[in-house]
């Protein structure tokens, strides 16, 4: 979806989702790399919430809004539900607005099934990865945990239709 010389880069990957690779579906958080008013060590700052509203994605940023984008029949969908790093799981407080992994991964293959040509997804349990830097057990379980739905979130969506699995 994005080339950068750098991962810190994440403005101007923000930029190259919305104006150039034009990924159909980017959940997660990050408002404020997609809302940047300074810029990245790229040099990219901008408004790339505003941008994508005018090319046409739906913009979620509670679970509510991004069923509700589901339900509208969007095909392009840009979901940003905190600042930085969505709340870890073991940390997220009951009825939280943020969707779990996997409500995002349901979200995401309800809209991109819509494609005529078919569709590539890549789903991250990026939160694994900070409890492990954090060698926070409690964490790293939760985030695994969800990670582990959203694979049988997947998994189900595959054996509702036979052929999917062939194709």
């Amino acid at each position: 979806g994005a080339h950068v010389p750098d991962r810190s880069c994440e403005t101007e990957i923000a930029r190259q989702y919305v104006e150039t690779s034009r990924v159909d579906v980017v959940l997660g958080g990050g408002t404020s790399t997609f809302r940047s008013p300074w810029p990245d060590p790229c040099g990219t700052s901008g408004d790339f919430v505003a941008e994508a509203a005018a090319a046409g994605y739906r913009i979620a940023t509670t679970r509510d809004e991004l069923w509700a984008a589901v339900a509208s029949g969007s095909t392009r969908l840009l979901g940003l539900f905190a600042p930085g790093a969505l709340t870890p799981e073991s940390q997220r407080p009951p009825g939280s607005s943020e969707p779990r992994l996997p409500d995002m991964t349901a979200a995401a293959l309800a809209v991109l099934e819509r494609a005529p040509s078919g569709f590539f997804v890549l789903i991250e349990g990026s939160q694994i990865d900070f409890g492990n830097h954090a060698n926070n057990p409690e964490w790293q379980r939760g985030e695994v945990l969800a990670f582990d739905e959203a694979v049988g979130v997947v998994r189900r969506w595959l054996a509702a239709d036979p052929r999917r699995e062939r194709e």
